[in-house]
């Protein structure tokens, strides 16, 4: 009997949750005020798709095509990035409300800093992208996961041992 490979569901939620608990770490320890940490999850990310990729590959002893692979892989990062915008949405709204106002705050100041900007402006500009700030992190992390994930996934299938 042949042994089927890991579902890409499962390697995905594995992902994810490596992910989170990434950003768990970061947003609670000292690692927030250290300038690096904001690279590990995407780091994270790449190696961990092109090691999906790879594992894939050698479950399949090398039978499968790059563009298989690489399938293989994007659908996984479609899983990640499932995930991750829903803990992105469920962070910002129950875990870590303050990073709204927070955000708001540096919005503030950034256009407070524009000579050419008025203080009402300024203030109007800063609570539209605080009321869309939700909308705009969600996005950011779809988009930046999808592409973060594809670029592993195209690594990891070049990277994997094929026959064909």
């Amino acid at each position: 009997m042949e042994k089927k490979p890991v579902s890409n569901i499962i390697k995905g939620l594995i992902i994810a949750a490596i992910l989170i608990v990434l950003d768990l770490l970061g947003a609670t320890s000292f690692l927030q005020n250290v300038s690096w940490f904001a690279y590990v999850p995407t780091i994270a990310l790449v190696v961990l798709c092109a090691l999906n990729v790879i594992h894939y590959c050698s479950e399949l002893k090398g039978n499968v095509k790059f563009g298989d692979a690489f399938a293989f892989g994007f659908k996984t990062a479609a899983i990640v990035a499932l995930v991750m915008v829903l803990y992105t949405f469920i962070s910002l709204k129950y875990v870590h409300p303050e990073f709204k106002e927070k955000a708001y705050q540096e919005a503030l100041t950034g256009y407070q800093q524009q000579p050419n900007i008025m203080p009402e402006e300024a203030k109007t500009q800063a609570k539209n992208y605080a009321d869309n700030f939700t909308m705009i992190s969600v996005s950011r992390a779809l988009m930046s996961t999808l592409i973060v994930s594809a670029i592993g996934s195209a690594i990891g299938a070049a990277l994997a041992k094929r026959k064909q």
